[in-house]
């Protein structure tokens, strides 16, 4: 092996999170690196990432396209046939589904190797219609083109049972986390100073969440839901909902207006994301998610990490946290899209809110960076 390519898009968000670690951790291991990305979703991580690339002696290419199928997608493929042709890399590895269309429709001679990972396909969140069929069609297409890694079972289930992609190559390995950046508070007293610079009190009961203001996350299902469990608790007035995540100016908008009406804004802390959203773990209770699809989310993760319960909607992607062979000793699972079903999940946890959790120590055997890039390095060198 003597030099990878890596290809995304987005520059933003898990997908990009997963790409910045893998690189990171194939640079450490002395391997030759070059990066195409895609400026239209972006962030400033992106370009401190194209920086250490350079820096490191691989090369960078800006694709600049969108994650919608488009004209510019022609351009964005002949340029990035170009630069396979001129660095000739030996492993090419697409993320997400646009990246991972432009690397499976390059012609490859039979020594490269050619991998992709979808980071949740669109179709698992239940769409329906035109946009869904497109997306479906793309992937069983395309399927039957170099090694797919999927991030949980879920991802696995959806390829070979609704894109019919069961004889192709592929196996499961899941995003890992950083253990030593992410875990508790050290102490009650680093606890309830980053709750006081959250507007916190130290004995609030806090749930938290974080993940952008979209279709797949359902923050709309999450605000009814604590809505809903605030209302039905004696505490009401001590619940709070520590909610971090940005999104466009009409899903704020949206939300802001929806907490308005269920009269749950007081209850509500939105702050400003920030470059260490580690702290934020170390100020909640428990962790939620009201996702309708997941890949496996790093959010939870780093809620594992941070040894905090998890309340979750038994979506796809998140069925896997509440697997046996992991042993997670306190995941709460609420109904898909029923806001009432993740309430209960709630209260639930909030009845056995005192009893120690083993979800740090269980993370630690699984999720791990070494455990999780290692993995895929050795498929890399196997040629799997």
């Amino acid at each position: 092996m003597t030099r990878i390519l890596m290809v995304s898009e987005p520059g933003i968000d898990g997908v990009f999170r997963h790409v910045e670690g893998l690189i990171d951790f194939l640079l450490k291991t002395g391997a030759e690196v070059d990066f195409a990305y895609s400026s239209a979703r972006t962030a400033p991580p992106l370009l401190a990432l194209v920086q250490r690339v350079n820096d490191a002696g691989g090369e960078t290419l800006d694709l600049a396209t969108s994650n919608a199928p488009s004209l510019a997608d022609i351009r964005a493929l002949l340029r990035l046939r170009a630069f396979v042709q001129r660095r000739k890399p030996t492993v090419i590895h697409g993320h997400s589904s646009k990246a991972g269309a432009l690397v499976r429709l390059l012609p490859l001679k039979n020594n490269i190797g050619r991998y992709y990972t979808p980071h949740a396909y669109y179709g698992m969140g239940g769409n329906s219609g035109l946009k869904a069929s497109i997306f479906n069609g793309i992937e069983r297409l395309l399927g039957k083109r170099g090694c797919t890694i999927h991030l949980s079972p879920e991802e696995s289930e959806f390829a070979n049972t609704t894109l019919k992609l069961k004889n192709t190559q592929s196996t499961i390995i899941p995003n890992g986390v950083d253990f030593s950046l992410f875990h508790p508070a050290n102490s009650a007293s680093e606890r309830d100073q980053i709750r006081q610079s959250l507007g916190i009190a130290p004995d609030a009961i806090v749930i938290g969440s974080i993940g952008r203001l979209s279709y797949q996350k359902d923050p709309s299902t999450l605000y009814r839901a604590f809505d809903h469990f605030r209302r039905n608790s004696t505490d009401s007035a001590n619940i709070k909902l520590l909610h971090v995540g940005n999104g466009e100016a009409e899903d704020v908008t949206t939300l802001q207006a929806l907490a308005q009406q269920l009269g749950i804004t007081e209850a509500i802390i939105r702050p400003a994301y920030r470059s260490d959203p580690e702290v934020f773990y170390r100020a909640m209770d428990t962790f939620c998610l009201s996702s309708r699809y997941e890949g496996l989310p790093f959010t939870g993760l780093e809620a594992l990490a941070s040894n905090l319960p998890l309340i979750l909607t038994d979506a796809p992607g998140l069925r896997s946290f509440g697997a046996k062979a992991y042993g997670f000793s306190d995941v709460y699972y609420g109904t898909l899209g029923s806001y009432e079903s993740l309430a209960e999940a709630m209260q639930t946890w909030h009845v056995n809110r005192q009893s120690a959790t083993n979800h740090r120590e269980r993370a630690q055997v699984h999720f791990s960076i070494e455990e999780v890039y290692g993995q895929i390095l050795e498929l890399y060198r196997s040629g799997g």
